[in-house]
């Protein structure tokens, strides 16, 4: 088990990894939104800059995801 501090050290320092959390979810096993937003993180943590969104994407999919909120 990790806590927030040990998290963010291991993201802020580079390994030749790179150190992603386990999320404990399942896709496709939840509300809608919930698997929105668990799709939205693992694009975020995609290994090639390019394909990950940008933040305007990100904060369109937050309005959906939120519905407006």
């Amino acid at each position: 088990m990790y806590f927030d501090v040990d998290i963010v050290m291991r993201v802020c320092h580079t390994e030749s990894v790179p150190f992603r959390p386990h999320l404990e979810y399942n896709l496709g096993r939840a509300d809608a939104s919930l698997d929105q937003m668990m799709q939205l993180i693992i694009n975020c943590w995609n290994e090639e800059p390019a394909l990950r969104p940008d933040f305007s994407n990100i904060s369109e999919k937050f309005k959906v995801i939120t519905k407006g909120k």
